[in-house]
């Protein structure tokens, strides 16, 4: 439950035939196609488009292409951000983004803002900030790999009024195949001949390829499972709130719990690590991110959290790690 990985998969809804998935050459006609049914899923032009190693690998693309700019970005937020910025020695600072409307007005045209919309960790979507990034000096990029899930739309209608606006989406998510490494960027064709001059000339594989093609075809089934998941999630949020948890509202099948609102909360990873329970730690911000899984793992994730409430309120309890 720490990775947001969906439950659900691909298995039974796509038809595999090793005869259709060229593995014996390059296959450039449906790396096209793709990024056709991209572009028309997207309502923009196939030329705004490049594919990516996951989300991950579109990040690292931009990180590379400008890497002489200022990064701001977020915290907490995805840790990935991060990770990749150190591997490429880049000028960060880091911002809340309860703070994202300042940054984006008093930015300048030599940095680049990163913003998660959703946020990651929290699953929240920032209200009425589309005039300030049309606004900008700045360049920015907005990570929507968590979009599907959510009743909001996407920022791809900004891209035709600011050239400097990058949107980086992914399969991995409420698409179910993380394992497959596929993302892409859509932003302006100046921008994409600068990110293509840096990226590999076969980013992805045609198993990946293939798989996306079939997967927006079948697009209404997954917006179905994201549904029930969505509910799943719900119900998980609810029910930690009835046995004292505070749990901000949020959009997606991920949410978090407020640490604050957890007696002997420093114990609370432990207590579940050893019951093989494993949530994202965000614990430096008084927060843990649980993604919702399938029934039974949200009910053995309840029932532990149950047990740790009542165990935390024992005065004389003092947990002890095995």
């Amino acid at each position: 439950m720490d990775l947001n990985e969906v439950p659900y998969s691909i298995d039974g809804i796509l038809k595999l035939d090793a005869g259709t998935i060229a593995t014996k050459f390059y296959n450039t006609q449906h790396k096209q196609t793709l990024i056709n049914n991209i572009a028309s899923y997207n309502q923009v032009n196939p030329d705004n488009i490049t594919l990516t190693l996951g989300a991950d690998g579109a990040l690292e693309l931009v990180f590379k292409s400008f890497k002489q700019n200022f990064f701001y970005l977020p915290a907490p937020s995805y840790k990935g951000f991060q990770k990749i910025a150190e591997i490429h020695n880049i000028c960060r600072r880091f911002y809340s983004p309860s703070n994202i409307v300042e940054i984006l007005k008093t930015a300048t045209t030599e940095d680049i803002i990163f913003i998660c919309r959703p946020d990651n960790p929290t699953g929240v979507i920032a209200d009425n900030i589309e005039q300030f990034i049309l606004k900008t000096k700045a360049k920015v990029l907005i990570d929507e790999s968590y979009i599907e899930c959510c009743h909001k739309k996407s920022l791809t209608s900004l891209l035709a009024m600011n050239s400097n606006l990058f949107i980086v989406r992914t399969f991995s998510k409420s698409y179910a195949i993380p394992g497959l490494r596929l993302g892409y960027i859509i932003t302006s064709q100046d921008k994409i001949h600068e990110l293509n001059k840096r990226s590999l000339d076969y980013p992805v594989s045609n198993l990946a390829i293939y798989c996306a093609i079939e997967i927006l075809k079948n697009k209404s089934t997954f917006d179905i499972f994201l549904a029930e998941l969505k509910k799943k999630c719900l119900f998980l949020q609810n029910e930690l709130k009835k046995i004292g948890f505070t749990v901000p509202t949020s959009e997606t099948y991920f949410f978090c719990i407020d640490l604050n609102s957890c007696t002997n909360a420093n114990n609370l990873l432990k207590f579940l690590k050893n019951k093989n329970i494993f949530v994202a730690d965000f614990n430096e911000y008084g927060l843990i991110r649980v993604s919702t899984s399938t029934k039974e793992n949200n009910t053995i994730f309840l029932s532990a959290m149950k047990e740790f409430q009542k165990l935390a309120k024992v005065d004389s309890y003092e947990y002890k790690n095995k």
